[in-house]
């Protein structure tokens, strides 16, 4: 497209040329050169009160650049301003115009107001000039209008109370007026008193802008001023109070924007169509001389504006104009001199055309220059019919040399007719009639109007020639009827048959009562020959009448909106061609004329329709976006303003259904409201945005500021806004325009952040305290503002347990315990070995864990538990364990199977999967059955939807294989499995607890790091390590390891820990992490015990099991077996449990003491051959002995070889192993019990006594020794029997008598206590573990008086019931000296110390027996 505006800059020089006549064109041009602008046109514009010019450059970056400096000084002090002759479309302001008188109610415009624009921030003013006509308002916004959504809200609905509304673009505001105000008692103003006001009032009012004014212009009643562009008017509207002060007021004036702005050339470039309707909201271009009050041409749409505003026209831009007219015409165009004449024709109508016409057979090519005139494609063709209706075309038959003469002579233009006996001469009517008046009447029939039928008048007798006819010529059809609609149409016809046939024609519109029809009647009025000619070419102008039609069949989509009828009308309206269209069911008929003077190309129908004229988009709204209620609202508010343009069933129009919008229109407007309705979707449809966060900041964003993130999602509701929903994948949804503008900057803002990361590894315990009370971190964190992040990473850590001063109880038989199996509690249950341990390891491998611990297969929770078949004995075990049916199925299972699972039975797995397996001695093949056997197994589980598995060691029993093989293989290709897995599996080894070697080869195997076997000496160090973080007594310590033997591992769990807070808050992380440390060494505690001498009695499975114990909380002990000492480091509640521990393994030592005694009180045996008898092992001896005890009349034991016997103790006394029956047998050992206590039945009871017994009265007189007058009441008196300690009790007595040889070291003392602790000294006697609860003054033993009264103190009575205890008891006191609370022990040669009064304490347990116990109140 040419569009030489683009190079176009708008110039005036200040002063005038009267005021400086020294400055001419020239010096401007020059003045220009030498600054480095190329100037390649320069047009003089005269002005009052300044010359003006329109200055053509080379390039548009010379106006850019120019532009930059508004105002330039010549070296007299001369000034020359620029501007653009580019205006901009005001994106604020519009105006809203109402055709009709009725008045609309202001409410309902304000309404309709916010429908079109979508914004609540605006104003209207009433311009109105004419209330009888119409109503006009200006609305102006505070913030840009989306323009799409404006006219896409316009399409939707452009009626106010049935009343036709029209939106109107203005530019921005560059121009206003200053009006004066009449003085008082003044009739009219004058242009003088206009000049003389204008001098003292425009040099204050401008004072500060004079640089900014571009031009004053002085009118009869105003001052219109013009300022360099419209941002200039704007400070200077807002720095100024004028109108009260001197009497005037100022009126902006509106330039409206004319829609046509788009040529033929670019509606067939979609792409450059594209750019121009994109300028068009910011750019367009405006003649000078029309646009501005100096000129003096403009016409104003209101003839008397309103005091705020005076609106004027506009027009469009430049461009190349190219039209194809009649192929009859080109006969006129054709002759050199007609086309000469032609040309100054078309010039006479534009003011600036670049470039030569060019005329080329029927088509005519010219650029036009808007800056001084306007020519559109329809003006060019409509001045090109005006031009040929000054001729006449006919037939020259016969010409005789006479018309041929006059033809050359008159510059006619001819061309010889195909039969070559005349000629087709295109002429002046008045040259036309110099050849009428030249031919002979003879051959006057031969000169005639092409296609004339004269012999259809209805005159049956012609008047005469001179004579003048009114002839009425009636048009009844419908489809010629809606040509007269058209003005243009009318127009042209009138105009063509008065020119053509010298015939006036009166267009009337009649009812027709018969049809009630309206029909037209034309009244021709000429000589009647005229009247004829005139009424055969209305004839065969209407008979020419052709259509087409656009349906479904050959049209896709854009006859969906029904509007579409006025837009094309409208298009062929303005375009000059002659055609009415009409509205059709499912199409469009458009009806034509084949003529020449009125005569539409077929073509030209089609090239509109259908070559890029107008235009179909469909605008697609989602259904996601229709629940964003702004988006929504946006998208109404748009469509509202569409239908409200005032070039609405135009230029375009458009339809709605629940998810579409269709537009339909001129090309370019499309696209603009496409992509108008783009940008409001761009703008407000919500879009995922990525924000580049670290995984840190999004979870501080989601913790810390949670609470800003909701607020700020609550706040944009409206608009689609979801946050807290997005931004743990470190996005948000938004719409672009809010996320640019506020999201991004105040998100990036909360992220903002600062770190700090460190690690606690001591005190020990710390790690289990935040995982059970994560709150504490939690709120530490809360009080510094910050985050807290905690990781705890494991390190495995040997201890060395130290060896036990006394060997496990022997067994009275002596039996092979290599594999031991006993039966403690439950008859199904089968454990290993005389040592229980439930030492384990375990490491995450991808999404499984591999778990290594001692246990027991038949006890394990597993899914399903793995046997190898080759291993007889433990199948056979674990299957007897299971039950009967289970039996029965393991017998079935065929000797081929290579792998078979059969229920579990009474197990707790769900499922026993045996597979087939043997050792080789080849260790590639060994390694290769072993990894086949464990794929096999996972891949059995993972086909069956299971999640854990057990496996045994597998042949490291019996079959002798490498523990290291076997380890490395199983753990290796366990790992490999899950690493292959997406499923999470649990895969567990269960060694047995003698399996300690196999153990630790498979912990090293999971974890190398573990153990290294090849490093001898590693575990003594480890234990030197660990020793050393308790105590300084190297020579213990070193003495404690150098004998510990066992190993076991403790996870020492290393608390990582993350701090993030804000970056402005980043002082207080230090803060922070000072409170968190305080915080751990709060919650821990380091407790030490010193000369617990019955811990040096612990056995070695009591010393392992507390270790376990200890490690398993978390805490780390050190105990010095030899000395008795013990220090214990960990969670403050774990230590306090491990101390409470440490008593009840106390009675466990205690308990297996008892079952010694009453083991080697009875023997127990059973028949191997006749008369040869073999011992129990020593538990089952003392289990057996326990039964008959209670008179339980059998016990099921496991033998030495995985057995299952019965064993009868009744009457019986056999053992029954399936089919096998022997003997048993009971061998006892004396032992003396009191005669008066009852048959021995139980362990521990208490006999209450009857009040009349001698034995209760010699209790009571014991009491009353010292008690008489301190108690109201003796509730009841009891007599305790506890066999195991009265049998400690006698053997300590019988050697203290055998020691000292006299009664007097045993005494009959009294011992007061709360009521809830009778029970403890019931069943454990006077344990010294508690020594110190009530005093420690004569030592740190266990209290007795010889005075009930002083016992009484501490006898504390029952809340509930105010019942006091008071135990009477046998005291062996031995050799006593007094004490003091240094004393843990008696000194040497000493049992007991004393106050030397009534008081003594004990130091063994053995040293007393309760005998009775007294409740009383």
């Amino acid at each position: 497209m040419s569009s030489n505006s683009y190079y176009l800059l708008d110039v005036i020089i200040i002063p005038s040329k009267e005021e400086a006549p020294q400055i001419d064109d020239e010096m401007v041009e020059l003045l220009l050169s030498k600054k480095g602008w190329n100037i390649t046109k320069m047009t003089p514009v005269h002005n009052q009160h300044g010359r003006r010019f329109i200055i053509q450059f080379a390039q548009t970056e010379s106006v850019d650049k120019l532009i930059t400096q508004s105002v330039l000084t010549f070296h007299d002090a001369a000034k020359m301003k620029m501007k653009r002759t580019i205006k901009q479309i005001d994106k604020q302001c519009f105006v809203l115009k109402i055709l009709g008188d009725t008045k609309i109610d202001q409410r309902k415009i304000n309404l309709y107001t916010e429908i079109l624009i979508g914004i609540s921030e605006y104003s209207i003013d009433d311009i109105t000039v004419n209330h009888k006509v119409e109503q006009i308002y200006l609305i102006k916004c505070e913030q840009d209008i989306d323009l799409i959504k404006l006219f896409e809200n316009y399409a939707k609905k452009s009626q106010l109370q049935n009343k036709e509304v029209q939106l109107v673009q203005i530019y921005e505001i560059d121009m206003l007026d200053i009006l004066f105000e009449k003085l008082e008692g003044q009739q009219m103003l004058d242009k003088q008193h206009v000049i003389e006001s204008s001098k003292d009032i425009i040099p204050i009012l401008f004072s500060s802008s004079l640089d900014e004014i571009f031009s004053f212009s002085v009118f009869d009643d105003k001052v219109s001023v013009e300022f360099i562009d419209s941002h200039a008017l704007k400070r200077w509207m807002k720095t100024n109070e004028y109108q009260s002060q001197y009497n005037i007021r100022v009126r902006p004036t509106l330039q409206v924007v004319e829609n046509e702005i788009i040529t033929k050339e670019m509606s067939s470039n979609k792409q450059k169509l594209n750019i121009i309707q994109n300028d068009l909201t910011s750019v367009e271009k405006v003649q000078p001389d029309r646009c501005r009050p100096s000129s003096g041409i403009i016409k104003p749409l209101i003839t008397k504006p309103q005091p705020d505003y005076s609106m004027i026209a506009t027009t469009s831009p430049m461009r190349k104009v190219e039209i194809t007219f009649d192929s009859q015409f080109e006969l006129i165009t054709s002759h050199p001199v007609v086309q000469l004449d032609y040309k100054k024709f078309i010039r006479s109508y534009v003011d600036y055309i670049d470039n030569d016409i060019e005329i080329h057979g029927c088509s005519v090519t010219c650029f036009v220059s808007n800056e001084f005139g306007k020519l559109a494609p329809t003006d060019l063709l409509d001045t090109t019919k005006k031009f040929m209706e000054k001729f006449v075309i006919k037939e020259l038959r016969e010409p005789t040399l006479e018309q041929m003469n006059t033809l050359d002579r008159e510059n006619c233009a001819y061309r010889q007719l195909p039969d070559k006996k005349g000629y087709m001469v295109a002429a002046k009517r008045t040259v036309m009639d110099q050849l009428l008046q030249i031919q002979s009447p003879l051959n006057q029939s031969k000169l005639s109007t092409n296609n004339s039928r004269v012999d259809s008048s209805p005159l049956s007798h012609p008047p005469s020639v001179l004579q003048t006819e009114i002839i009425r010529y009636p048009i009844e059809s419908a489809q010629y009827c809606q040509f007269f609609d058209n003005d243009m149409f009318q127009i042209r016809f009138k105009q063509y048959l008065r020119d053509t046939y010298m015939t006036n024609t009166n267009v009337k519109r009649e009812n027709d009562q018969s049809s009630l029809k309206m029909k037209v009647i034309i009244e021709l009025n000429g000589r009647y020959e005229d009247i004829c000619s005139a009424r055969n070419a209305i004839e065969n102008l209407f008979t020419s009448l052709q259509t087409t039609v656009y349906n479904e069949q050959n049209v896709v989509e854009w006859i969906k909106v029904a509007d579409s009828v006025h837009v094309i009308q409208d298009y062929f309206n303005r375009k000059g061609v002659i055609c009415a269209c009409q509205q059709l069911r499912n199409g469009l008929k458009i009806y034509y004329f084949r003529n020449p003077q009125f005569g539409t190309e077929e073509n030209q129908i089609s090239d509109a329709i259908d070559h890029g004229v107008f235009l179909f988009e469909i605008v697609t709204i989602s259904s996601k976006s229709q629940t964003i209620s702004k988006l929504v609202q946006k998208l109404d508010d748009f469509y509202g303003k569409l239908r409200q343009r005032p070039d609405y069933n135009k230029t375009i129009c458009c339809d709605t259904n629940e998810t579409e919008v269709y537009l339909f229109g001129l090309t370019g407007i499309v696209l603009e409201i496409k992509d108008k309705f783009e940008s409001i979707k761009d703008q407000y449809e919500p879009k995922l945005h990525k924000l580049q966060l670290e995984q840190n900041q999004i979870k501080y964003l989601l913790n810390m500021r949670f609470r800003e993130l909701q607020a700020l999602e609550a706040k944009h509701k409206d608009d689609g806004v979801e946050i807290l929903s997005n931004i743990v994948n470190s996005s948000i949804l938004a719409p672009v325009s809010i996320y640019e503008q506020h999201l991004k900057r105040c998100l990036l803002e909360y992220a903002r952040t600062s770190e700090l990361e460190f690690d606690i590894r001591e005190p020990l315990g710390f790690s289990v305290l935040i995982q059970n009370q994560e709150y504490l971190l939690t709120d530490i964190a809360n009080r510094y503002s910050c985050y807290i992040e905690t990781k705890i990473e494991t390190q495995k850590i040997p201890i060395a347990i130290p060896k036990a001063n006394v060997k496990e109880l022997a067994s009275v038989a002596q039996t092979n315990d290599a594999i031991q199996l006993s039966v403690p509690s439950s008859p199904n249950a089968i454990i290993a070995g005389p040592v229980t341990t439930t030492s384990n390891s375990s490491l995450k491998v991808a999404n499984g864990t591999i778990d290594i611990h001692f246990g027991d297969l038949t006890t394990e929770t597993a899914d399903v538990i793995v046997l190898c078949r080759s291993s007889t004995k433990l199948c056979d075990a674990i299957v007897k364990v299971a039950g009967d049916q289970v039996l029965n199925e393991y017998q079935a299972i065929s000797i081929s199977s290579k792998q078979i699972a059969i229920s579990a039975g009474s197990l707790k797995c769900k499922m026993i999967l045996f597979q087939s397996w043997q050792p080789h001695k080849n260790d590639e093949l060994l390694r290769k059955s072993v990894s086949d056997f464990v794929s096999d197994a996972i891949q059995y589980v993972t086909d069956n939807n299971y999640t854990s598995i057990s496996f045994p060691a597998l042949g490291c029993g019996n079959f002798g294989c490498s523990a290291n093989v076997i380890a490395d293989t199983m753990i290796n290709e366990t790992k490999s499995q899950l690493k292959n897995l997406k499923k999470t599996i649990i895969v567990s080894f269960v060694l047995l607890a003698q399996q300690k070697t196999v153990y630790d080869e498979f912990c090293n195997q999971l974890n190398p790091r573990l153990i290294d076997n090849n490093k001898s000496g590693l575990f003594n160090r480890a234990a030197k390590v660990i020793s050393g973080y308790f105590s300084t007594n190297t020579q213990d310590n070193a003495t404690s390891s150098s004998e510990s033997e066992n190993i076991e591992y403790f996870d020492q769990e290393i608390v990582q820990i993350t701090l993030t807070t804000s970056a402005e808050n980043k002082d207080a992380l230090s803060e922070c992490r000072q409170a968190i440390e305080k915080q751990s060494k709060s919650g821990t505690l380091k407790k030490e015990w010193k000369d617990k001498q019955d811990m040096r009695n612990w056995t070695q499975q009591t010393i392992n099991k507390y270790y376990i114990y200890c490690l398993e909380r978390k805490i780390l002990p050190q105990l010095d077996i030899i000395n008795g000492h013990l220090q214990l480091n960990g969670l403050k509640e774990s230590v306090l449990e491990a101390e409470k521990y440490i008593y009840q393994l106390l009675n466990d030592t205690y308990r297996q003491e008892r079952v010694q005694i009453i083991s080697q009180g009875v023997i127990w045996s059973y028949e191997v051959s006749d008369d040869v008898w073999k011992n129990y092992s020593f538990k089952t001896n003392a289990e057996i002995e326990v039964t008959y005890q209670h008179r339980v009349p059998s016990i099921d034991i496991i033998d030495e070889e995985f057995n299952r016997c019965r064993v009868y103790v009744d009457n019986r006394m056999n053992e029954e192993c399936g089919k096998q029956v022997r003997r048993i047998r009971r061998k006892e050992i004396n032992q003396k019990w009191p005669d008066h206590w009852s048959p021995k039945h139980e362990d521990t009871k208490c006999i209450p006594l009857n009040n009349t017994s001698k034995e209760y009265k010699d209790v009571v007189d014991k009491f009353n020794s010292t008690m008489t007058g301190r108690y109201s009441q003796i509730i009841k008196i009891e007599r305790v029997e506890n066999e195991r300690w009265y049998i400690q009790y006698a053997a300590h007595r019988d050697e203290s008598k055998r020691k000292y040889k006299n009664d007097d070291c045993e005494k009959t003392l009294f011992h007061g206590l709360p009521s809830d602790k009778t029970a403890f000294i019931i069943n454990e006697c006077f344990n010294r573990s508690y020594a110190g609860v009530n005093g420690t003054v004569y030592g740190f033993g266990v209290y007795f008086a010889t005075n009930a009264r002083y016992s009484n103190r501490y006898a504390i009575p029952d809340t509930s019931t105010g019942e006091r205890c008071m135990f009477i008891a046998k005291v062996l006191i031995g050799r006593a000296i007094r004490g003091d609370s240094s004393m843990k022990t008696a000194p040497a040669g000493y049992d007991s110390t004393t106050d030397q009064n009534e008081i003594f304490v004990t130091y063994h347990d053995a040293q007393a027996y309760a005998e009775y116990l007294i409740t009383y109140k």
